[in-house]
C-alpha cells in the first residue's frame, strides 16, 4: 500500500503578523516585517507545528535574490 502527500499547500495566508501554510502534516508560521517582499526574504524564524501536534523552531539563514 502506498500513500501520496501533496506538496500544494491546503491553506496560506495572513493570519494578524503571521504569516502560515498548512500543508497535509504540518503548519508553517513565520513573522515577516510589514511590507516586506516574500522574494526578498532572508534570515527568518521559521515555526513549525506537526499533525501530532510537536512543534519546532528554526533559523533560516539565507541571501536575498540578488
Amino acid at each position: 500500500m502506498s500513500s501520496s502527500t501533496s506538496f500544494e499547500p491546503i491553506e496560506r495566508g495572513w493570519d494578524g503578523p503571521w504569516y502560515r501554510v498548512r500543508m497535509e502534516n504540518f503548519q508553517v508560521s513565520f513573522l515577516p516585517s510589514g511590507g516586506e517582499d516574500f522574494a526578498e526574504v532572508c534570515n527568518v524564524d521559521v515555526f513549525v507545528t506537526l499533525k501530532d501536534g510537536c512543534e519546532r523552531r528554526r533559523y533560516s539563514p539565507g541571501t536575498a535574490a540578488g
